[in-house]
This record gives structure tokens, sequence and C-alpha cells, in this order.
């Protein structure tokens, strides 16, 4: 009877103390969450997750948090709903009189035509195509970018219209919640055809509403789950009914909310939550399972079947699955695993508290508490009823492993009794055990048990840490000292049961071995201490290749315990720091990270699978991590879109929608997302910038952000993949095309105008050469014409002067011949001839002063044309003053202008000699940019109009002006001023 209590009482102390956990992924304002108070969660078609908080909006691609509150243009900071109305285009209902929108990330203002907004507490998209929203002061529909309020009047024909709250539509009936004083919790049902409420429920407290997938209107009252019934609704009637006994019987009375997912499973959350399978199968969630919360107001089921849990005051709670529990509690020092007779999976564990061992079969767990208390079970064995017991020096043998009274009185196998202790162990289909231990002399052996006797010892060289029977029976064991041996079975001799067959240490690499398995295509697995994983291919026994996977591939840690390999052949990893797996998948081996999915990171030292290929891994810390390897239901899924979330221009936000940018807007940062929740962190991103010159992948990271620093003017294609965490999804590639400016001093407008200007200075350069050397022809041509027009002249004056002045002397010569052989006088023709030699002398100094180059200046044309009127008009008896400058400037003067200013002042003079009859002659020179010469007499003057019309001395004069660029003036008053005016320049 003793003895019945206490096992009763261990019994109750397994059932209490047993705890399962499910690993939980917690999102709060410290990973950049808006608020810790979320009110409720959605998703948008791009596979966003919004969180609607008491602190802003909330939207998470997996990369980052996006947070809109009042500094961005929100009219209040309370979110009420969001609904997406667009491609990236959101309406958003704050607690305030305004309605705001969000169209690609910035917040705007939704413009009514009256300027009117209701506060609106929730959206509806109506299957008659408008839009309605519940709101402090009624209900509306949004027509014609108007809030027109619905009449919402009871029976009695008093507004109820008063702050209307959560809304679900039923064919063309709303059923709604306020959440007022008055009918606060309350249900009203509203034709929204005929616009009359047709029944309100007064006697329940209603807290939400849910549709299940098969149309049935549940609905969470404080007094449990109830169901609307469908036939009284039709009529406009509201009437609960209760839920199936099986449900009712679950869930009671509980006052929680209510919802559905999509396999149709119920859903209730309050402070804790109950998952109602439609087969009725049951599993709680609650502080026991890690739900560390104080209230849930809101679940949601995203595209790839995760929860997401609103809390008011923990954030966001994300449950990848429940396939994955911690169970913990309990000291385990072993786990071992069987197959009994009637083909049930049964896991063995012994747990250091209690010193009892646990069998779990059929999700059940039973106690066999052990007699004595200074044992320690490290290892199972088990064949047909018989259990052994590895513990510490010995191995004890239970009988009976269904019995009690077994496990109070072992039996200790003297033959695998060992002064120094017991190592791993094994055994196989034919009940043989294959024990490692250590014995007295420092030598290390395997035996050999059957039916409690020893059939055989086998001497190792150094220490084992696992052994493992392939399909073939043939047994593997890798030594710490790089022995990889593969063992026969023989039971038809006993005494040679275990013969080594191979010794593969010189084929392989330096391992330090500390795990071993073979997976089912008969490769072997070795997990190492430093090197991470090796994976082996033998082909007739012989070593063929090595494969090796470490950190750099995806594991956890280099540092392996344990592998396992599962009927699926994955091998499962046990490292120092978690749990992997490796599979193959697309003709390629894949690494999964259990730990990292699960934010769970203990030291895995044991693995062991079931039929149903439930992982089972036991920590260090004495935490058993279970895994139900159900198919994923992502399978069916398309792969989520990546998407580029921001750009930043020279670390400034910039709209995502420019294509084109400035020289000096060359330093870049995207920032990409695959909008995919199982295990974001894990999502591995990788560039190709197609313009840049390097045509390679960038090596896949974590970082979602990508910077380009100082890019040079050219038009770039950035190309973007997501690799995602066991290759859940295909590979996605998403591309942005950008190109960034020259300066305007590269473009090829500038380049087409430089070589323009260039060509045209070339042209104007040839253009200026030729025409500079036209120029210097044109004036060697000018001076030639220039020298042989005055060769003419002079030739012309000449002839003309010298020659006619000859032609008189030769006459007058040969005249005085004749008259002095007639004996007549001819003194007067000598005098003649006199006068003519003086003339032509004079004629002959002023053609040689007009050619010769040293007197072209200005001073000497003055001193020359001053010396001679002096001369002149003293020897024809006239007076004259000459006022003119005392420093005469040097300014060069051409032969041309030279002798026409002369000429003219000559031809002046004379005129006055022989015909003004003048006594005196005043000459005055003046010059600036002209040179002014005033020639006046006191004579007669004269009237032009009475001038001989063959006289020519005015028309040279006028005519040599013109030629010099000058002209000439004559004034009659009181004698004859001839104004003489000429351009120096």
């Amino acid at each position: 009877m003793q003895r019945r209590l206490t096992f009763s009482a261990c019994l109750f102390i397994c059932a209490s103390c047993f705890a399962q956990q499910y690993p939980f992924v917690y999102y709060t304002p410290k990973d950049g969450l808006a608020n810790s108070r979320v009110r409720s969660i959605k998703q948008d078609s791009k596979g966003r997750m919004l969180f609607l908080t008491f602190g802003g909006l909330s939207i998470y691609d997996g990369a980052r948090f996006i947070n809109y509150n009042r500094q961005d243009g929100l009219a209040d900071e309370l979110i009420n709903d969001v609904v997406e109305v667009g491609p990236d285009s959101f309406l958003v209902a704050t607690n305030a009189a305004k309605l705001n929108t969000l169209v690609k990330g910035r917040i705007g203002i939704y413009k009514t035509a009256d300027n009117f907004y209701p506060v609106i507490n929730h959206f509806l998209k109506s299957i008659d195509g408008n839009w309605y929203v519940t709101a402090d002061n009624g209900l509306y529909v949004l027509r014609n970018n108007r809030f027109i309020r619905l009449p919402l009047f009871d029976k009695h024909g008093v507004d109820i219209g008063l702050y209307l709250d959560k809304i679900t539509e039923w064919k063309n009936y709303f059923l709604m919640i306020p959440w007022g004083d008055n009918l606060g919790g309350k249900l009203i049902a509203y034709d929204r055809i005929t616009r009359e409420v047709t029944d309100i429920d007064i006697k329940h407290s209603v807290i939400n509403l849910a549709i299940d997938t098969e149309r049935r209107m549940w609905v969470a009252t404080n007094n449990g789950p109830r169901i609307i019934d469908a036939s009284a609704l039709v009529k406009g009637k509201i009437n609960f009914l209760p839920p199936p006994e099986k449900f009712r019987k679950i869930a009671g009375d509980r006052a929680s909310s209510i919802f559905f997912d999509n396999e149709n499973n119920t859903w209730l959350y309050n402070k804790d939550i109950l998952k109602i399978s439609p087969e009725f199968q049951h599993q709680y969630i609650a502080a026991e399972q890690g739900l560390q919360v104080t209230s849930l107001t809101n679940l949601f089921v995203d595209r790839e079947g995760i929860i997401w849990i609103a809390t008011d005051g923990n954030g966001i709670i994300k449950m990848r699955n429940t396939n994955t529990e911690l169970l913990n509690s309990l000291d385990q020092r072993s786990i071992a695993i069987s197959t009994i007779t009637n083909q049930n999976d049964t896991i063995w564990l012994f747990n250091l508290t209690d010193n009892a061992v646990y069998r779990f079969s059929n999700d059940k767990f039973k106690l066999f508490p052990l007699q004595n208390k200074n044992l320690t079970a490290f290892n199972f064995f088990v064949h047909g009823q018989k259990l052994y017991l590895n513990v510490g020096k010995k191995l004890l043998l239970v009988k009976n492993k269904d019995d009690n009274n077994s496990y109070y009185h072992p039996q200790t196998i003297d033959a695998s009794n060992a002064p120094n202790g017991i190592g791993p162990g094994i055994i196989d289909r034919n009940g043989v055990i294959i024990q490692y231990i250590w014995e007295t002399n420092s030598l290390v052996y395997l035996y050999v048990l059957k039916d409690d006797k020893l059939l055989m010892k086998h001497q190792q060289s150094n220490f084992i840490d696992q052994m493992v029977l392939d399909r073939k029976e043939r047994l593997w064991m890798a030594t710490r000292d790089n022995h990889i041996l593969m063992f026969t079975l023989h039971p038809e001799q006993p005494s040679r049961y275990l013969q080594l067959e191979k010794d593969y240490s010189k084929e392989i690499p330096e391992l330090n071995p500390r795990a071993i398995t073979v997976d089912t295509d008969n490769h072997v697995w070795i997990g190492t201490r430093y090197n991470g994983v090796y994976r082996f291919e033998f082909k007739d026994g012989q070593f063929k290749s090595a494969t090796q996977y470490t950190t750099q591939n995806g594991l956890t840690d280099n540092f392996v315990y344990t592998l396992t390999c599962d009927s699926n052949n994955t091998i499962w990893v046990g490292t120092q720091t978690g749990l992997d797996k490796i599979f193959r998948k697309n003709d390629q081996y894949i690494i999964g990270n259990v730990s990292k999915n699960n934010n769970f990171f203990q030291t895995v030292s044991k693995i062991v699978i079931t039929k149903n290929n439930t992982v089972w891994a036991l920590t260090t810390g004495g935490i058993i991590l279970r895994i139900s390897q159900t198919p994923s239901p992502i399978k069916a899924l398309e792969a989520p879109p990546l998407l580029f979330t921001s750009l930043q221009v020279n670390n400034k936000p910039f709209p995502d929608s420019a294509k084109k940018f400035s020289f000096r807007q060359n330093n870049l940062s995207f920032t990409v997302a695959a909008t995919s929740f199982i295990d974001e962190k894990s999502i591995k991103y990788s560039y190709l910038l197609d313009g840049s010159g390097n045509n390679a992948w960038s090596e896949p990271l974590n970082n979602s952000t990508f910077n380009f620093i100082n890019l040079s003017p050219a038009h770039y294609i950035l190309k973007v993949r997501s690799d995602f965490p066991e290759e859940a999804y295909p590979s996605q590639i998403i591309s942005y095309s950008f190109t960034i400016l020259p300066p305007w001093w590269q473009t090829w407008w500038f380049r087409i105008g430089i070589v323009a200007a260039g060509l045209g200075i070339l042209v104007i350069g040839i253009r200026f050469y030729y025409r500079r050397k036209l120029e210097k022809e044109k004036i060697i041509l000018e001076k030639q014409q220039a020298i042989e027009k005055e060769r003419t002249r002079i030739a012309t004056d000449m002839h003309d002067d010298l020659g006619a002045g000859l032609s008189r002397i030769k006459f007058l010569s040969e005249t005085i011949g004749i008259k002095k052989q007639k004996q007549l006088p001819f003194e007067e023709d000598i005098t003649k001839i006199r006068e003519y030699s003086h003339e032509m002398i004079d004629k002959m100094g002023e053609i040689v002063w007009a050619l010769n180059e040293k007197n072209d200046s200005l001073s000497d044309l003055l001193s020359y044309t001053r010396s001679y009127t002096v001369e002149y008009l003293s020897q024809s008896g006239v007076s004259c003053t000459i006022d003119s400058p005392e420093f005469l400037p040097a300014n060069f003067v051409s032969g041309e202008f030279r002798r026409n200013i002369f000429l003219s002042v000559k031809e002046i003079l004379h005129n006055i000699v022989k015909h003004s009859q003048a006594n005196h002659v005043i000459i005055s020179i003046q010059f600036n940019d002209k040179l002014y010469i005033n020639i006046k007499d006191d004579g007669i003057g004269f009237d032009r109009s009475k001038i001989r019309p063959y006289s020519n001395g005015l028309m040279n004069i006028e005519k040599r002006m013109k030629d010099i660029g000058g002209f000439v003036e004559i004034q009659n008053t009181n004698g004859t001023l001839v104004r003489l005016i000429v351009p120096l320049s």
C-alpha cells in the first residue's frame, strides 16, 4: 500500500512538473515596434505585417520596422483601423476626426468633399462594393468623397448609432458591437438594404464575432462561445445556439475572443490561448508553455501559417508553429528510443531529480522510480521486455520494463562491470549489446554481451563518443585519435561476433571526431571537435570523396556533439550551441537551423528519432527539444515578394520612384526585404550591380542594406537576390535601374559643343591664318601697287614738271643758238633758262623729300611745310605769321599723306600770291586726333562761281584731301580762309 502511494505521488509530481513550452519570438519597442501596446494585426498584399498600436502604425517587412506617428503626419497616434485600398496605398483611421492616407510610405490627408470626418473605429468593404465605417457617432457609407450617415434607430425610434466599433457582414446584414456605456458589448443586427435595425441582443455581453470556413457565424461571449442561428438571422433576428457538445466540454464558459484560421482551427484567447481542432483535439498555450503576457488583444495567421499575437503591453509575439516544443522542469540525463511489440514509438528518459525512469508513449508519460537513489543512468538499451540501464561503472537489467517492481530490483550484469567506467553503447536487432568500457589497466575495450553474458572483447586505441549501425547491420565508430572503424557482425561466430573490416584512418583528413551516423544512402557522417561535419562517400568499401559543412555553410557551431539520421535521410546535428539539420533538396544538401528558427540555444548532447520522425534532442541543461515533423504548409505557397523598402541618397531619404541622380548624388543606400517571417533573420541577400564593372554576385549575407559610395556617372541596374533558409522558397530577384548623370562638363552635348567649338576655333584659326596671309599679301600687293603708283606718279611728275622744264630749257637753248647766229639779243632767254633751272631744282627737292622715309613723321611734315611757306611768301613779298605748337608730335605719316598735305598747302599759297593781292598771311596749325591747318589771307577774296572752268587748283586740293581721308573748307570773309582737316589715324 505504501509503495502504491509512493508511486501515485511520483506520477502526480511527474504530471505537475513536466511542462512543455513553445519557442516564441517577441517583438517590442527594443526591436523597433512603435509601442508595446498593440491593438490589432494585419497583413498587406505584399506580405508586410501591419501592427496597430497605441503609439502609431508599425509596418514590419522582415528586415526592419517602419513607424508612423504624429510627427509623420498622423492625426493621432492611437490607430483604430487600417485598410489597403490599392498597391502600397492605405487608409489609416486614428482616434481623431480626420482620415489619413499612407501612399508609398508617405502620410497624407484623405480629402472629403465637405471636409467632414467621423472618428472612425473600423472599415468594412461590403459585398455591394461600398466602403462602410463604424464611428463614435454612427454608421457611415463613403460615397462621392463624402461620409454619409445611415439611420440607426431602434424599434422605439431612438438613435442608437453611437460608439459603434466592431462590424461583421453576413449576407445583407451588418452585425455591430458598440463600446459605449448604453449598448456596450451588445450585438446589433442591421439590414443594409432596408437600412433598418432588425434586432438587438441585450441578453449577452459579446466580445467579438468570427466566421469559420463553413460560413458559420461564431460569437464570443462572457459565457463562452456561441453560434448565431443562421435561419433566424435571415429573418433579421439574433438567436444564439450552443456549440457542439465536444467543443463546449473543451472550451467551457471561457470569456475569450474567438478566431478561426485557414484550417478551421478555433482559437480562443484572452490571457492564454486554447486551440481546438475540427476533430476536437485541443491544446493550451499559456504561461506554462512560455506565453508571458497579461492580456491578448488579437490573433492573426499570416499567409505562411505563422501565428501572430498582439498583446496589451508585451508587444507582438510570433509563434511559428506548435510542432516545436521545449520540455523542461526535469533534470534529464539520458534519452533513448525503443520500438516495442505493438509498434508504438516509445521514449525512455532518466530524471536525476527524482531518480526515476520516464516512459513516453502514445503522448502519455509514465514514471518508474528506482530504489537506489545514488544511481544515474546515462544510456538505455531495450530489447523485447528487457531494459538495460547504463549507470556509472555497471550495466543494470530491468527484466520487465512494464513492471514497476522490476525497477526496484534491477539485476547487475557482472560481465560488463568496469572499474573505471562505461561509455557509449548500442544494441543490435539480435539483442546483442556492444558496450565501450574502461578497465583498470587504462585499456579500453568493446564488450559484446548477449543474454547477460560476455561473448567477446575487442581492444580499442582511444575513446569513442558515438557508434551507429547502418542498414546492412555494419557497426561504425569514430575514435578521438582519428580512426574511422567499420565492423561486421557475425552471429554465427559468437566468439568472433565483432570483426574489424576496415580502418580508414589513413584515407581521411585529420578530424578529431566526436560523433558518427550513417544515412540511408550509406554515406558516413562524422561530427568533429573543431571542423564541423564531414560527409564521406564509400563505394565497395573504398573511400571515394569527402564534403565538409561548417559555420560558413550555415551550421550554428563547428563543435559537434552528436549526429542522427531519420527515415527521411535528414541528418540531425547536435552542437555546443544548438540543433541543426542537413537535408537533401534539388540535388544539393541544405542546412537548416532549428535553434535559430526557434531562438533556442543550448548544447545538444543526444538526439533520438521515433518512427514517425519526431525528433527528441536532449540538452546539457536538462531541457528536451521535441520537433514533430509535419509537411510544411508553405510548399503550396508562392515565394514572398522581394521589395525595395527604402532608398537614401547622401544619407537622406529619397523617393524610390527616382531613376536619375546628379553626379553629386552618387552615395546611394538601398534597403530590401523579403516578406517571409518563418525565420526572417536567416534570409540572406546578395547583389549584382550591372554597370560597375563587377559581374559577380556578392557573398550572401543577412544584411538587407546595400551601400554604394562615390558611384561614377553611368547607367546601372542593381539586382538583389534573396535566399531563404532551408530553401523553403525559390530565390527571388528584383532589379532597380538608375542613372548617375555626369557633370555638365562630361555630358554628350558639352562634349559635342567642345568638339564643335574646337572645330569652330580651328576653322576661325585657319580663316584667320589665311586672312592674315591674304592681308599680308594684300599689304605687300598694296605696297607694290603703292610703289608702282608712286613710281608712276614720280615718273609723271618728272615727266610733267622736270620734262616740261627741260623741254623749255632745250627750246630756249636752241633759240639762243639761232639768235646768236643772227646776232639777235638772247639775254632774256638766258634768264628764263636760269629760272626754269631753279624751279626744276626745287621740284626735284620736293620729290626727293617725299620719297625719303626719314621724313615720315608729322613733325618733319610740318617743319618742312612751315619752312617752305616762309621762304615762298617772303620771295613773293607777302608777310606771314605761323602759329604752331612748340612741340610737334613724331606721329608716323605716310609719304602719300606728306605729299598731299604739302602740295595742298603749296597750291593754296600759290593762289594767294597769284590772285589774292594779299599783304599778310596767317597760318595756324593744331592737332589732336586730327590735323587742322588754317591759312588766312587779307586779300580781296574770291567768288567760287567766277572761277575759270578749266582751273584745276581747287579741285586738286579737294581730291588730295579726299585721298587721305580729309576734307577742305573755304570761307570768304575779309579775305580768304582755307581750312584743311585730316584725321591722323
